[in-house]
């Protein structure tokens, strides 16, 4: 009986690593936007023509020996591009003024050069998502105040458009310090919070307005506005 079955079993786990491989690809070539969610596991199984036990069996293990990708629940999330090794960057909590200065200026000379490539580089699909962010950002009527993770989100999505998985790598190795500020503009101009929340809003569709016409040097100019009005939020200068 254990001789008979063992067929069986070299025939799945070749399947498994088959699957594993598909995935792997399509996640390279774009089919899977990295800083997304893969589809869910029925759907692979359709795309694929493979049982959901065996889908299964292939994201448990592609997750165990694949360090761009992670698990967010009942799904599996792309942190960053397969080609591109995991960031091994270190940095330090912000603790003073200027450390805020140079988490800032790390981040304009960033997010400056993606929203310049997202106008060069996004196409429909791209553009839906970033308009998604914006509206789960700036679209909850009767709050007082915009959350910091929808925020991020907002950026990374512009850097997911930008056709280099680098400028998301690169923004998401700082999430923790780009939470951190965001946070802190938030409590600094708690007084003016809903001209804030207008100057914030206005900046960031003026960025979206120009990826979606193609616009790089305006679309550049946009973000360095907005991260130079940040600080200046911040600061009070």
């Amino acid at each position: 009986m254990a001789h008979d079955q063992q067929p069986s079993v070299v025939r799945r786990l070749n399947l498994v690593e088959t699957v594993q491989k598909a995935i792997v690809e399509a996640i390279k070539h774009g089919e899977f936007k990295v800083g997304e969610c893969l589809p869910t596991e029925q759907q692979l199984s359709m795309r694929y023509g493979v049982s959901r036990p065996t889908m299964r069996e292939a994201l448990v293990r592609l997750r165990a020996k694949s360090p761009f990708l992670s698990r967010q629940g009942h799904r599996t999330h792309i942190d960053f591009h397969p080609d591109v090794d995991k960031p091994r960057l270190s940095f330090s909590d912000i603790s003073c003024i200027e450390d805020f200065k140079k988490c800032y200026e790390f981040r304009c000379s960033i997010e400056a050069g993606s929203a310049r490539f997202a106008a060069l580089n996004r196409n429909d699909d791209d553009i839906e998502r970033i308009w998604q962010a914006f509206h789960l950002l700036h679209g909850q009527v009767g709050h007082d105040e915009m959350p910091v993770d929808a925020d991020f989100a907002f950026h990374t999505s512009i850097a997911s458009a930008a056709g280099n998985p680098l400028f998301l790598t690169m923004l998401t190795s700082i999430h923790d310090q780009v939470l951190f500020v965001m946070d802190l503009s938030r409590k600094f101009s708690h007084p003016r919070q809903l001209q804030r929340m207008a100057a914030v809003e206005e900046e960031h569709r003026r960025v979206v307005e120009s990826i979606v016409r193609k616009d790089p040097a305006a679309a550049e100019a946009a973000m360095r506005l907005h991260i130079d009005n940040s600080v200046a939020r911040v600061l009070g200068i």
